[in-house]
C-alpha cells in the first residue's frame, strides 16, 4: 500500500456506534436475483410492554411506585435498568385501576397525568439501554445542534441530520375547569381553573374534567 500524498490527512476513523434494545420488527422489503432489502425495527426493552391486556387495582402507592413495581414485578427490569431523576414529590393515591391497558399504555397515562417524561441512555459498560424518567426542564439536553438538511438525494457524510420540518396551529379550548370529590371530606374544596388563551384570539370552549383523583389543590 503507497503512502498517503504528501500534505494529505486522513480523517479519524470513529469508533462504532453501539445501539441496544431488543427487535420488535423484521420485514423483507424487496429482492431479485442480485439482492434483497430489510427493514429491521429496534426498540428500546420498554416497548415490550405494549404487548398484552391487564386488569389490576393498585392501592396505597404514588405514581412512581407504581411503575416501579410493574417493571420490577412483571417484567423483571433491575435497578440498572431504570432511573427516576424527580424533583418533586407524588402523594400516595388511595386506589388506581388498570382496565384493559396495556402496561405501557399505563404508564403512559398515568405519566401524563403528573407531568414526568421519560427518556432513553445507553449504558455502555453493561451493553443494555436505560430507560430514565424526569419531571423537570431543567434535564432536557440543552447542548445538542443538528443541521438542517432537506433531503435530495446527496449523500449525508453519515451524520445526524433534521430533513423535515412542518408547522400546524389549530384551534384549543380557552379555558380547562377542574372539579374533583373527596369522599372522606365532603365540604373540601376541590375546584379549579385556567385560562389557556394568555390573550391569543385561536381558542374556544371550556374542558371541563370531574372526579380527577385529587385530594387536595395542586396534588400531582
Amino acid at each position: 500500500q503507497k503512502p498517503p500524498a504528501s500534505g494529505f490527512i486522513a480523517p479519524a476513523i470513529k469508533p462504532l456506534r453501539s445501539l441496544h434494545g431488543v427487535v420488535t420488527g423484521f420485514k423483507r422489503q424487496s429482492g431479485s436475483n442480485d439482492q434483497a432489502r430489510y427493514e429491521i425495527t429496534l426498540q428500546p426493552r420498554l416497548a415490550l410492554l405494549g404487548q398484552g391486556r391487564q386488569f389490576r387495582i393498585y392501592q396505597h402507592q404514588s405514581v412512581p411506585q407504581i411503575v416501579e413495581s410493574i417493571l420490577r414485578s412483571r417484567h423483571d427490569f433491575e435497578g440498572q435498568d431504570f432511573l427516576f431523576s424527580l424533583k418533586r414529590d407524588y402523594p400516595r393515591r388511595e386506589q388506581v385501576m388498570q382496565y384493559g391497558e396495556s402496561d405501557l399504555a399505563f404508564i403512559d397515562r398515568l405519566l401524563a397525568d403528573v407531568g414526568i417524561w421519560y427518556r432513553f441512555t445507553s449504558d455502555e459498560r453493561l451493553g443494555i439501554d436505560v430507560v430514565e424518567f424526569c419531571d423537570d426542564q431543567r434535564l432536557y439536553q440543552f447542548d445538542i445542534a443538528l443541521p438542517y438538511r432537506p433531503q435530495s438525494g446527496l449523500g449525508s457524510s453519515g451524520q445526524d441530520a433534521v430533513w423535515h420540518l412542518q408547522s400546524n396551529h389549530r384551534v384549543v379550548e380557552q379555558q380547562v375547569h377542574i372539579r374533583a370529590y373527596h369522599p372522606r371530606d365532603a365540604g373540601a374544596h376541590l375546584s379549579g381553573e385556567i385560562d389557556q388563551s394568555r390573550g391569543a384570539s385561536g381558542t374556544y370552549g371550556e374542558a371541563y374534567h370531574y372526579a380527577e383523583p385529587y385530594t387536595t389543590l395542586g396534588d400531582r
